[in-house]
């Protein structure tokens, strides 16, 4: 396309998804790959929701797994100790055995029970 006025005139390139620059010879990180637009100023992607990196090539996942856990196309894989979409649910040792709630991944045990899962009964037993 020509730009201008009078006797000089400049050609204006409309490039292509995925390319920038006067010539359209500077492609953005792997064309944005298609889930993203490329800045003509700076050759940088910027990322649809959902995606990240450098050319948009990353699914973000829930909350980046809370921190406790690998995010892998989009799927959150949680530690030992953590679960939910996001990671973000904080386990206790065999669920307080029922005899207790789980806070922070620790069990507060009920009245007679003891020990890190609450599998421990601390009623004294009668001796005949």
């Amino acid at each position: 396309r020509l730009v201008g006025s009078g006797e000089v005139a400049e050609c204006e390139c409309e490039c292509r998804p995925g390319a920038t620059g006067r010539d359209c010879n500077a492609p953005c990180p792997l064309g944005c790959s298609g889930r993203g637009s490329c800045s003509t100023l700076n050759q940088t992607c910027s990322c649809m929701k959902g995606f990240y990196g450098p050319g948009c090539e990353h699914e973000a996942c829930p909350s980046m797994c809370s921190g406790g856990g690998t995010c892998m196309g989009g799927v959150c894989f949680c530690h030992a100790g953590r679960s939910g979409e996001d990671c973000s649910v904080h386990e206790c040792v065999h669920d307080c055995s029922g005899h207790g709630e789980c806070m922070d991944s620790q069990c507060t045990c009920h009245d007679g029970w003891g020990s890190a899962d609450c599998s421990l009964s601390l009623a004294k037993s009668c001796m005949p």
